[in-house]
């Protein structure tokens, strides 16, 4: 192998195992080419003996939990911001832009160079066939998925260049660029138990979806598009009260709930909403326009238990009782007492 990498850490609160023991995300375990990330029903763990560093399941993470040493070198040539990088395999005695696996540069990773002006990436080719890692996503594809998003938004697309290293080497030299200190993290088996606790989204909620980061115009495709049937929506609010990003979010007027609202820009795939929706009404769509943004509720006050409680206004619904009174036939006892 190459260079000796740290591993990478989590940030457990951001894992959507987190939010709900129903999350079915396998993300970084289906990511990681040496089979490190161990995730059962209790808990989820790093075995530091198999990991080494390549940082395949930092994009992959939907809610980047994982963290990663994944930074390509920025800087300028004739006049133009570019960003350069070179794998590990193929480097040699390299270090200028080098990182563990060109292909961990992903979607989240495009838009943040994309944001910092960065139309250009130059990469130094690799031996990905020679590599004993098997990469599920390449990063020739996530140039071109992110391409798709400008493209929608017409906007100019981010070039991927391959060179030799030695044409690679020669460019390297002539960038001005600024230095990128490698953070070590600590060795160690890592493992965080899943806590059922639920805290606010973190501060920067919708950051981790690569839409967030990109102007979104009518009929622009988004990565992740969130769709709620409002045939099926029986209107329990689990979806949008375990949404960690917002995507999904309950508008009020105030003083009741007057719709769903749907925000794509800020959805991340993670697939929670479609997880604890005992309905199936939610769908999550990858690289697809939006179809609605909000869906209108009717508000009701059940008979049986005076809680106020909501359905989709497209559907009857029942204005007598909530779903958990006649799910529980809590309606039917109280008939049974009055009678």
């Amino acid at each position: 192998m190459g260079a000796s990498w740290p591993l990478p850490d989590v940030d457990a609160h951001r894992c959507v195992h987190h939010y709900s023991a129903d999350a079915s995300c396998r993300e970084c375990v289906q990511a990681c080419p040496r089979q490190a990330w161990i995730l059962d029903d209790d808990s989820l763990g790093l075995d530091t003996e198999l990991c080494d560093g390549c940082a395949l399941c930092v994009p992959a993470c939907p809610e980047a939990a994982i963290v990663g040493e994944v930074r390509p070198w920025t800087g300028e040539h004739k006049g133009r911001r570019l960003a350069v990088a070179v794998c590990d395999q193929g480097a040699n005695d390299l270090d200028t832009g080098l990182i563990p696996c060109l292909h961990a540069i992903g979607l989240r990773d495009l838009a943040k160079l994309y944001g910092q002006d960065i139309h250009r990436i130059v990469v130094a080719e690799a031996p990905c066939d020679d590599c004993p890692r098997e990469v599920a996503a390449r990063l020739t594809d996530s140039v071109a998925n992110f391409n798709r998003l400008l493209a929608s938004r017409r906007i100019r697309p981010i070039e991927l260049e391959t060179l030799d290293i030695d044409a690679f080497t020669g460019l390297s030299r002539r960038v001005d660029r600024g230095q990128n200190q490698v953070d070590q993290s600590r060795r160690g088996f890592l493992m965080f138990a899943r806590q059922m606790g639920r805290e606010p989204p973190p501060a920067d909620a919708g950051t981790g979806s690569p839409a967030a980061r990109l102007p979104s115009p009518a009929g622009a495709i988004m990565p992740f598009a969130p769709r709620l049937d409002s045939d099926l929506c029986r209107g329990c609010d689990a979806c949008v009260r375990l949404c960690p990003q917002g995507a999904l979010q309950l508008v009020d007027d105030g003083s009741e709930a007057v719709a769903y609202g749907i925000e794509p820009r800020r959805c991340t795939g993670c697939g929670l909403c479609e997880d604890v929706c005992d309905d199936d009404a939610v769908r999550v769509d990858r690289f697809a326009v939006a179809t609605s943004t909000e869906i209108p509720l009717t508000t009701a006050k059940c008979r049986a238990c005076g809680c106020s409680y909501h359905w989709p206004s497209s559907q009857p619904g029942d204005d007598d009782y909530c779903r958990v009174c006649i799910d529980l036939n809590h309606y039917r006892r109280l008939h049974q007492v009055v009678d």
